[in-house]
């Protein structure tokens, strides 16, 4: 039986989670975006929040990069051919800052409708618990869940490349990392960190929404 588009890019969020996991520093992973409303086009992306280690923020981002380029699932652009189905992680926060900014209705009802799909150590209820702020807006912890993904060998993997990069040569790399990653965002984007832009990052956050809503 042909399966349909909405399932097709399930399939592929859920494969692409399962291979990042191998990512080192990476703690989680969650679909947000037109696809966490079951609102599946053809010329839409697959939006990606995720979570990662405190100190290794912009590792994480360069690596996660790099891969989705490897496999030709990164979104380059916003040409049909550059962003249908391609991956597109869009924001990143650290384990000790998992706080959703700016606090408001489109971010609250946007991320409880998230659809967690890698999950280290519980970090999910972490980020609910952080971001009780949403209530505010009548919005809560959503129902539907998909199953989450794991693999033993590929954390074996991510926790041997965490061991290597955690130390100095781990500091080297991460600030290579985000020299590289705020010269790009510099080039691209004149309203990079500037008041009020959806062009913020830093070491404890990453969010490049292009189209501010």
């Amino acid at each position: 039986m042909k399966r349909s588009l909405k399932e097709k890019r399930w399939h592929k969020a859920t494969l692409v989670t399962w291979f990042l996991q191998i990512v080192p520093f990476i703690r989680f992973m969650g679909i947000t975006g037109s696809m966490a409303y079951d609102i599946v086009k053809p010329n839409s992306d697959i939006d990606v929040f995720i979570i990662t280690y405190e100190k290794r923020i912009w590792t994480c981002r360069y690596i996660i990069r790099c891969l989705l380029k490897l496999i030709g699932q990164l979104r380059t652009g916003d040409l049909p051919h550059q962003r249908a189905g391609k991956i597109c992680p869009n924001r990143y926060v650290t384990d000790k800052y998992l706080i959703i900014n700016p606090q408001n209705k489109y971010h609250a009802q946007d991320y409880t409708q998230m659809v967690p799909l890698f999950d280290k150590a519980n970090y999910y209820q972490k980020f609910v618990i952080a971001n009780s702020w949403m209530e505010q807006y009548g919005y809560f912890k959503p129902q539907k869940v998909l199953n989450l993904v794991h693999s033993t060998g590929l954390r074996i993997i991510r926790n041997f490349l965490e061991w290597i990069l955690k130390g100095k040569y781990g500091e080297k790399f991460e600030q290579f990392c985000r020299k590289k990653g705020v010269t790009e965002f510099k080039n691209k984007f004149s309203s990079f960190n500037k008041p009020g832009s959806t062009i913020i990052a830093n070491d404890n956050e990453i969010r490049i929404h292009v189209h501010a809503h």
